[in-house]
């Protein structure tokens, strides 16, 4: 039986209030264990901190909003083709249905992923165990950024180059005729530097000037005698790294069983290799051999497997070359068999996130982070116990968080393991999307506000009969209409209604804060922070920090948290204690308003664009002028847009459209479809430039500028390596700011890029 925290009593004993608000700060996994930041770098979590951004299951980012440590028991996580990791008992862990399953109809009543605690997929049915497995992510998108060495060349040099000198040891026809193009396009020479049978040494010389520029550039790489892949090269784009490892396995590779296996004796670039072949989606592993030279033993060697859709490698060498038509799938090769042991009692380190909760291993591995809004949830369970004497009327919950994913995958598990907490769970059963409690028939439902369908706010709010609204991770949203529309539906007679509000305080111009605090509160001093607490007639506000829950807390999350409190005072006060802030930490807009509507009188009416890539949106924000007041307005935000559905999109407005300037072949469709386009110059200080331009006018978002308002709440400036800031934002999530940016960079500081004649063939239109 769960016993509540004494701060979360009030819960259970105030019966008048219909509003309850609780605020305040966010198991895990063994310390050592590698994770993917959003950068492309690799952390163990025991030194990630709040305020870092790990990758995310859909290669975007997740911000850390908070990190836990503790000991007890440990569980090994055996995966047949990703690398065994280790869990505490409460570790939630990310499984996919086998393709076999959806083939087959089975466990229907389950979504194709799933998360679950470790411990309740142990005691599932060995049936179930094999259905359902462990999963690779797919391959990681990632900008593109200029490097000075061509990949596929980094590759051919890493694989067979001299380590002192930009010479490379080939026999193959198909490198000798690259080096010779790439020599040609680069104002070198290739010169013959040796024979050794079959192989010619080639080196890649000066052809005029004082200094080799390939060597020059190796150099700045700190590449001579030092081989390995520099950073630059990893946290790039997909053809980047694909080319990266064409060139080694050109040189350094060879086909194995439909794959390919690199061998290497440095271990550190082996590990590099299998690294950028995990954050491409391919299945890898990586294995240490002792090595014979002549019959004799000539030291260690690693042996570098990769396998999956390999044929997206682009080797220039035919015989290397794998047809995606020979290759005999016969699994998928994403997926892993779980088997799961227990190792006994150890250190373990977490991590909070936002979003989904799910982050990657360093191989690409999904998992899940853990614990959450645990004392809520377990009182929502009692709820559906209660019924009224008279009427036997009981409480239907309506349970929602803004993505459907968050909330049909993720919530259920977690309240599943409060049930099992509380000893109930016999009276309970699952579908899909709901929690039956079978003796009351009382039901929690489990929905999404915006899904792949659009927006269900109207659907919800029209389900009768529903007695408690939670809204979990209440900083998400942003539309107070939408809010207000489902809270007024809340009307079942004959027993008592609730909406149960779950937030972090995040910053004072949230609906939430408007609603219920700014005008009523009371200030409350905890650890020498003021804390804004609502006196609102209707609501009971339980604000809780890390002080209610102190036994439970490990002397290593206490000393992370005091240094914290001496060295950014503001961060505790915000992250920790929960305070509401004024703007984000390191926010690039601190101040900003929101209006109902986009004011007609507005002067300059146009829109920006920014083009999604990948899995990134297409955002459209509307743009207008009034003295000093600059207005934006979102009309579209969508991901997957082809230029036609931009067309049908933007053409309508009849406006003026300043447009990244990244793909002018896009730009070229847009405009053929009768749309006024112009790209932006992006020129070097382009992005300082437009948003100090930006803050020379007051800012005014509409009301239905959802992903807007969300981004100019976390748009903050970039830190370096020491953590401080640096004069240029962090570029992720702004693909709304950047659209309306390019607007005032192309019509209020004419920074256009002016036409020129472009042939078709360049446009590659035949």
């Amino acid at each position: 039986m769960i016993e509540p925290q004494a701060i979360y009593h009030p819960l259970y004993t105030d019966n008048e209030k219909f509003i309850i608000l609780i605020t305040g700060g966010r198991g895990c996994e063994t310390p050592t264990q590698e994770v993917i930041m959003s950068d492309l770098t690799v952390k163990q979590i025991k030194d990630i901190k709040v305020g870092d951004f790990v990758m995310g299951d859909d290669g975007c980012p997740r911000k850390v909003i908070g990190t836990m440590r503790g000991q007890s028991e440990m569980f090994r996580v055996q995966q047949t083709s990703a690398e065994d990791y280790f869990v505490n008992d409460a570790h939630i862990i990310s499984l996919r249905k086998s393709g076999d399953s959806i083939r087959d109809g089975r466990y229907t009543a389950y979504p194709e992923f799933l998360d679950m605690r470790i411990t309740d997929f142990v005691n599932q049915s060995k049936r179930f165990r094999d259905r359902f497995r462990g999963y690779k992510s797919n391959s990681i998108p990632y900008i593109e950024k200029y490097v000075n060495i061509e990949p596929y060349l980094l590759g051919v040099w890493l694989g067979d180059g001299t380590s002192m000198f930009p010479q490379v040891t080939t026999a193959d026809f198909e490198i000798k005729d690259y080096l010779r193009e790439y020599a040609d396009r680069n104002n070198m020479r290739l010169a013959i530097n040796g024979i050794r049978g079959n192989a010619i040494t080639y080196r890649l010389a000066k052809n005029g000037g004082l200094t080799n520029p390939l060597m020059d550039t190796l150099r700045e790489y700190n590449l001579i005698s030092n081989k390995h892949i520099p950073q630059d090269y990893i946290s790039n784009s997909e053809n980047v790294r694909l080319d990266l490892l064409a060139g080694l396995i050109d040189t350094d590779g060879c086909m194995l069983r439909n794959g390919y296996e690199i061998i290497q004796k440095n271990e550190k670039l082996a590990k590099q290799i299998k690294y950028v072949a995990d954050t491409l989606g391919f299945r890898t592993s990586i294995n240490k051999k002792l090595a014979r030279c002549n019959g004799k033993d000539c030291g260690f060697v690693y042996r570098v497997f990769i396998n999956g859709d390999v044929w997206r490698i682009p080797c220039k060498i035919s015989r290397k070359k794998i047809n995606k038509d020979e290759v005999r799938k016969n699994k998928d090769w994403h997926l892993s068999q779980l088997s799961i042991e227990s190792v006994g009692m150890g250190d373990w380190c977490g991590i909070c996130l936002d979003g989904n909760q799910r982050y990657l291993h360093s191989d690409g591995t999904v998992t899940h982070n853990s614990g959450k809004s645990f004392n809520a949830s377990t009182f929502i369970e009692r709820l559906t116990f209660e019924m009224t004497e008279a009427e036997k009327i009981v409480h239907q919950v309506l349970y929602t968080r803004y993505t459907m994913v968050s909330a049909g995958m993720s919530i259920i598990p977690e309240m599943m393991e409060k049930i099992e907490l509380d000893g109930t769970t016999k009276y309970f059963k699952t579908t899909k999307t709901d929690i039956v409690n079978k003796m009351t028939n009382s039901r929690i439902m489990f929905r999404g506000i915006k899904t792949s369908s659009g927006n269900q706010t109207a659907k919800l709010k029209s389900i009768q009969g529903i007695t408690t609204f939670v809204c979990d991770e209440a900083e998400e949203w942003t539309n107070e209409e939408e809010f207000d529309k489902i809270m007024l539906s809340i009307r079942k007679k004959g027993i008592q209604n609730r909406i149960i509000i779950i937030m972090n305080p995040c910053d004072s111009n949230h609906f939430i804060y408007k609603k219920y605090i700014e005008n009523t509160h009371k200030l409350v001093e905890i650890d020498g922070v003021q804390v804004q607490v609502s006196t609102h007639p209707n609501v009971l506000h339980i604000h809780t920090t890390y002080f209610d829950n102190l036994e439970n807390l490990s002397p290593e999350f206490l000393r992370e948290v005091q240094e914290m409190k001496e060295k950014n005072p503001e961060k505790y006060a915000h992250v920790v204690i929960g305070r509401w802030a004024d703007v984000a930490e390191g926010a690039v807009f601190k101040k900003w308003g929101i209006i109902d509507e986009f004011p007609q009188e507005c002067k300059k009416v146009g829109l920006g664009l920014d083009f999604g890539f990948t899995n990134d949106p297409t955002a459209a924000i509307r743009c207008g002028v009034i003295d000093n007041r600059l207005y934006l307005d979102e009309v579209d935000y969508r991901t997957g847009l082809l230029s036609s559905d931009i067309v049908k999109s933007i053409r309508p407005w009849g406006l003026k459209t300043i447009a990244d300037s990244a793909d002018p072949r896009t730009i070229q469709e847009i405009h053929n479809g009768g749309v006024r386009i112009y790209a932006v110059s992006k020129y070097p200080g382009s992005v300082v430039a437009g948003i100090d331009k930006m803050k020379e006018y007051e800012i005014y978002i509409t009301k239905r500028s959802y992903n807007l308002q969300r981004e100019y709440r976390k748009y903050v400036w970039a830190k370096d390596k020491d953590g401080n800031y640096i004069n240029e934002p962090e570029d992720h999530d702004n693909h709304g700011i950047d659209a309306a940016r390019y607007w005032v960079l192309g019509e209020l500081l004419g920074k256009i890029i002016k036409s020129q004649k472009v042939s078709k063939e360049e446009l590659g239109i035949w």
